[in-house]
């Protein structure tokens, strides 16, 4: 399911799987509480660095 990352960020709990192509250039500190995510794809984004919180995604 392709999100923009609000929406993702709103509905964190039921996330397993989730797609960003939106050319977002950072992830959000908040990004770290999509504790159910299993799969993420961000073709398409002009990511160079990600959040510390990121290392929070255990399942992923």
């Amino acid at each position: 399911m392709y999100l923009p990352i609000r929406s993702a960020l709103s509905v964190r709990e039921a996330q397993a799987v989730l797609g960003l192509s939106s050319f977002i250039a950072e992830l959000p500190p908040k990004f770290g509480q999509l504790t159910n995510l299993q799969s993420l794809h961000l073709r398409y984004n002009q990511l160079r660095a990600l959040p510390p919180e990121f290392g929070q995604l255990t399942n992923l």
